[in-house]
């Protein structure tokens, strides 16, 4: 009679020994090294591979992310947005999704915050399908100096089997070299002398 709750509690243990066991969340993903001013360019935040296993137990229902662009600037000449990517995204569908950018809280800061539910359904998150957002950031031609991404206190995700969830540290991205000024072709500097030759006639034919 002893054995049953023996081999029960075993079981459960073993099922649920994963509670205990901590993660980064969310993640940063392709983030790049460098921008260059006037060009925008995007990253993804994503879920880890240990929450996108395939497991059973990760019963995800609803998340919400913040973070803060910090550039070297006051009002930097910076535009921030997310969207849920065309394929690969944690729920099925994207109607529950929102987003939002503003300026601050700093002077040299935006921030963007997006989120998403499906409460109180819960999906588990299978290989392939960890994608929370994709973001694009539009730079100014003027800004200079590196951008610093972090998450905001309030990220938040919502999911079965995990422990103490560790916020990633934040990333920077350097400003590269802006792309020099177009120079004319040959065709194109004919094309300018030749405008440069009507003008000088008609000038001196009208006075």
């Amino acid at each position: 009679m002893l054995r049953m709750p023996f081999v029960l509690s075993v079981v459960f243990a073993f099922a649920f020994s994963g509670i205990s066991r901590a993660d980064t969340l969310p993640l940063f993903n392709n983030v790049p090294a460098q921008y260059t001013p006037g060009t925008p360019f995007t990253f993804q935040i994503t879920l880890p591979t240990m929450l996108s296993d395939g497991s059973a137990f990760n019963g995800l229902s609803n998340y919400q992310v913040g973070l803060v662009f910090d550039a070297a600037v006051n009002s930097p000449a910076l535009s921030v947005s997310a969207a849920p990517p065309a394929s690969g995204y944690v729920f099925a569908t994207t109607s529950g999704f929102t987003q939002g950018s503003s300026g601050g809280p700093g002077q040299n800061e935006v921030s963007l915050q997006f989120s998403d539910s499906i409460a109180p359904n819960i999906v588990t998150v299978g290989p392939g399908n960890n994608i929370l957002a994709d973001i694009t950031v539009s730079t100014g031609s003027s800004l200079t100096g590196p951008i610093t991404v972090s998450f905001t206190s309030n990220t938040n995700v919502t999911y079965f089997n995990e422990g103490i969830d560790v916020t990633p540290p934040a990333v920077t991205i350097d400003q590269g070299s802006a792309p020099p000024p177009s120079v004319p072709t040959p065709a194109g500097w004919v094309t300018l002398a030749i405008g440069s030759c009507i003008l000088a006639v008609r000038k001196r034919i009208w006075g």
